[in-house]
């Protein structure tokens, strides 16, 4: 495999090593956003906790495009120690340390508790955004060539899946502040393994002071001019996927449980089962990217699965009727859902380095902060839809239909239109992906 830069280290050691440390991130967020050991062991009312989270959302729109340009100048550090690392370095200490001590926060009288716990909550999610919005940025403009990032995305997808997965089902069996301390040494352990792997090379250095880089601009102006990225009719096909995506995941997952105790009357155990149908079919779809992505390159893999993905979610609404369909299509869809966010990791690089052309400096920390902030007002968006549901589904003789309908129609129907935008519109193709990293090579970016 043709690499992007020159390696201290062995190639493979490198890609192992950069993907460890993503292994418990993700995690966290998990862990904290369930805020279920404030429903179960604490004093403090639901809607306290519910309402700061669903606060944080909405600040969070703003708060990840900030925080993700923060990486993205150059510091007096920045030449010895490279540009994204230090960052890394710095939030993945103070991430988990923050984690803890959330969980661990005692019960106060609950005006107190609100303050304390807002204030402790967005100093964590300002040390998580750091440390994912830098970690990807420093993703694309580590590793240049496709096949990298491919399978870069792949093991960095499957080690988040397994980890988030366990947590997710793993804490309602313990102790909630004991099962804290182990997510949070899954977190900063996977960190200090692969650190090696994080380093930026002395090529990739040099390329943040290249001189045919745009002029350093004032830091409010710079930080406005990084919008012109909007401008940019492959961003904005690619914003559309993670909103919709961001939805769609959400209200299936969700109206999952629903549907199979509403609509096929199962046990407690037989959801517990579908559950773990989508889960194994999701990663066998991450593993299963390399090969339609070998035949077909990874832009027409990109898009054929999340067609199939978006097909089989309106398939499912009229064929998944009893507990073998439903176990068929559950499947599919998390077989199809794992291919379409494998193969999602090369597309952003393409966009990315898309735009570093046109701009003439690597923004992708911001960039991938507002990639963030879309996928993070579907997660407030489709609540909302949710409320709508609730209120439909009282009306029992029509209460299946509505079930099924928010569940795999509204999903469904626009992630096929966003693969259609991706086939009509998206005209990142091989070869102008090629000639635009050779231009970045020639203006040493």
């Amino acid at each position: 495999m043709v690499t992007s830069f020159t390696r201290k280290y062995p190639t493979v050691l490198v890609y192992i090593l950069f993907c460890i440390p993503i292994f418990g991130a993700k995690s966290l967020d998990t862990f904290v956003f369930s805020y279920w050991f404030y429903k179960f062991e604490g004093d403090i009312a639901v809607i306290v906790v519910s309402i700061v989270m669903f606060i944080f959302r909405i600040v969070s729109i703003f708060l990840y495009p900030i925080i993700g340009s923060l990486s993205d100048r150059n510091f007096p550090f920045t030449r010895t120690l490279g540009k994204r690392f230090p960052w890394i370095v710095i939030s993945g200490v103070l991430t988990p340390i923050l984690f803890v001590i959330l969980i661990w926060l005692p019960v106060l009288d609950q005006g107190i508790f609100w303050v304390v716990f807002f204030v402790l909550y967005l100093l964590y999610a300002i040390a998580f955004s750091l440390y994912i919005t830098s970690y990807y940025a420093l993703l694309f403009t580590k590793f240049r060539n496709p096949k990298e990032r491919i399978f870069i995305g792949t093991i960095t997808e499957l080690l988040s899946a397994i980890m988030v997965f366990i947590v997710f089902f793993a804490p309602i069996h313990f102790d909630v502040r004991g099962a804290s301390i182990a997510v949070a040494l899954f977190f900063i352990i996977p960190l200090f393994i692969g650190i090696l792997g994080l380093r930026e090379e002395e090529e990739l250095i040099n390329t943040y002071f290249s001189p045919n880089q745009a002029p350093k601009e004032r830091v409010f102006k710079g930080f406005l001019q990084k919008f012109t990225i909007f401008k940019n009719k492959n961003f904005l096909i690619l914003l559309s996927r993670f909103i919709v995506i961001s939805i769609s995941n959400f209200l299936f997952l969700i109206l999952l449980n629903i549907y199979s105790s509403i609509v096929l009357n199962a046990s407690s155990i037989f959801r517990i089962l579908l559950d773990l149908v989508y889960i194994f079919w999701f990663i066998i779809g991450i593993l299963a990217i390399f090969l339609p992505s070998w035949f077909l390159g990874h832009l027409n893999a990109y898009r054929v699965s999340g067609l199939a993905l978006g097909i089989a979610l309106v398939a499912f609404f009229f064929f998944a009727d009893n507990i073998l369909t439903a176990f068929i299509f559950i499947g599919i869809i998390g077989f199809t859902y794992g291919l379409e966010t494998a193969s999602l990791i090369p597309i952003i690089g393409d966009v990315f380095d898309e735009h570093a052309v046109i701009s003439r400096k690597h923004s992708e920390g911001f960039y991938y902060g507002i990639l963030t902030t879309f996928a993070t007002m579907g997660v407030i968006i489709a609540p909302i839809i949710m409320v709508f549901f609730y209120s439909f589904l009282e009306l029992l003789p029509i209460s299946i239909s509505i079930i099924k309908i928010v569940m795999t129609l509204i999903p469904g129907i626009p992630i096929i239109l966003v693969m259609i935008l991706f086939t009509l519109f998206f005209d990142l193709k091989p070869d102008k992906t090629e000639a635009i990293r050779m231009e970045l090579k020639e203006l040493e970016l």
